[in-house]
Protein backbone atom coordinates (compact mmCIF):
# COMPACT_ATOMS: atom_id res chain seq x y z
CA UNK A 1 0.00 0.00 0.00
CA UNK A 2 1.06 3.40 -0.84
CA UNK A 3 2.21 5.83 1.96
CA UNK A 4 1.71 9.76 2.15
CA UNK A 5 4.12 12.20 1.38
CA UNK A 6 4.72 15.00 3.33
CA UNK A 7 2.39 17.30 1.30
CA UNK A 8 -0.16 14.86 1.54
CA UNK A 9 0.19 13.09 -1.48
CA UNK A 10 -0.04 9.29 -1.87
CA UNK A 11 3.51 8.31 -2.55
CA UNK A 12 2.43 5.58 -5.24
CA UNK A 13 6.24 5.67 -6.14
CA UNK A 14 7.83 5.15 -2.80
CA UNK A 15 10.14 8.16 -2.85
CA UNK A 16 10.19 7.92 1.29
CA UNK A 17 10.95 4.05 1.18
CA UNK A 18 13.74 4.71 -1.57
CA UNK A 19 15.39 7.76 0.21
CA UNK A 20 15.81 5.40 3.06
CA UNK A 21 17.13 2.77 1.38
CA UNK A 22 19.66 5.56 -0.13
CA UNK A 23 20.74 6.28 3.03
CA UNK A 24 21.24 2.57 4.46
CA UNK A 25 23.43 1.82 1.44
CA UNK A 26 25.21 4.80 2.66
CA UNK A 27 25.58 4.12 5.91
CA UNK A 28 27.07 0.38 4.90
CA UNK A 29 28.99 1.38 2.64
CA UNK A 30 32.54 0.39 3.73
CA UNK A 31 34.57 2.49 1.11
CA UNK A 32 32.95 5.60 2.39
CA UNK A 33 34.68 7.20 4.58
CA UNK A 34 32.86 8.08 8.14
CA UNK A 35 33.45 11.80 7.31
CA UNK A 36 32.34 11.54 3.77
CA UNK A 37 28.88 9.94 5.49
CA UNK A 38 28.46 12.44 7.62
CA UNK A 39 29.10 15.50 5.12
CA UNK A 40 26.60 13.67 2.92
CA UNK A 41 24.26 13.09 5.71
CA UNK A 42 24.62 16.67 7.22
CA UNK A 43 24.08 17.91 3.12
CA UNK A 44 20.62 15.82 3.11
CA UNK A 45 19.43 17.54 6.65
CA UNK A 46 19.29 20.88 5.01
CA UNK A 47 18.04 19.16 1.49
CA UNK A 48 14.81 18.63 3.98
CA UNK A 49 15.03 21.92 5.68
CA UNK A 50 14.53 23.49 2.39
CA UNK A 51 11.34 21.47 1.79
CA UNK A 52 13.00 18.90 -1.17
CA UNK A 53 10.97 16.03 -1.95
CA UNK A 54 11.77 12.76 -1.31
CA UNK A 55 12.73 12.03 -4.99
CA UNK A 56 15.24 15.00 -5.41
CA UNK A 57 16.58 13.90 -1.76
CA UNK A 58 17.16 10.63 -2.85
CA UNK A 59 19.02 11.75 -5.97
CA UNK A 60 21.51 13.51 -4.39
CA UNK A 61 22.23 10.82 -1.23
CA UNK A 62 22.62 8.22 -4.44
CA UNK A 63 25.08 10.75 -6.53
CA UNK A 64 27.11 11.79 -3.87
CA UNK A 65 27.60 8.42 -2.55
CA UNK A 66 28.78 7.21 -5.95
CA UNK A 67 30.74 10.83 -6.14
CA UNK A 68 32.84 9.43 -3.18
CA UNK A 69 33.22 6.28 -4.18
CA UNK A 70 34.77 7.16 -7.71
CA UNK A 71 36.80 10.08 -5.88
CA UNK A 72 38.16 7.53 -3.44
CA UNK A 73 39.31 10.11 -0.83
CA UNK A 74 37.49 12.53 1.45
CA UNK A 75 35.72 15.37 0.36
CA UNK A 76 37.91 17.82 2.18
CA UNK A 77 40.68 16.68 0.21
CA UNK A 78 39.14 17.16 -3.05
CA UNK A 79 41.17 19.69 -5.28
CA UNK A 80 40.29 20.92 -8.78
CA UNK A 81 42.72 17.80 -10.11
CA UNK A 82 40.39 15.44 -8.62
CA UNK A 83 37.15 17.28 -9.81
CA UNK A 84 38.27 17.34 -13.15
CA UNK A 85 39.73 13.70 -13.49
CA UNK A 86 36.08 12.79 -11.95
CA UNK A 87 34.29 14.61 -14.62
CA UNK A 88 36.67 13.14 -17.18
CA UNK A 89 35.64 9.68 -15.77
CA UNK A 90 31.40 10.74 -16.14
CA UNK A 91 32.00 11.96 -19.29
CA UNK A 92 33.38 8.59 -20.32
CA UNK A 93 31.06 6.49 -19.19
CA UNK A 94 27.99 5.40 -21.27
CA UNK A 95 25.19 6.67 -19.76
CA UNK A 96 22.94 9.29 -20.65
CA UNK A 97 23.27 12.88 -21.12
CA UNK A 98 20.81 13.70 -18.47
CA UNK A 99 22.70 11.38 -16.13
CA UNK A 100 25.60 13.01 -16.50
CA UNK A 101 24.61 16.43 -16.02
CA UNK A 102 22.95 15.23 -12.75
CA UNK A 103 26.70 14.50 -11.64
CA UNK A 104 28.01 17.91 -13.38
CA UNK A 105 25.16 19.71 -11.00
CA UNK A 106 26.49 18.07 -8.15
CA UNK A 107 29.94 19.10 -8.40
CA UNK A 108 29.20 22.99 -8.84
Amino acid sequence: MASRMRSGQVDIHGYERRLERAVQFLKAHREVSNRSKQKILHFLERLKAEGLSYARQTGYVQRLTAIALMLGKEFDDVDKQDIERLMKTVNAKDWAEWTKDNYRVRLE
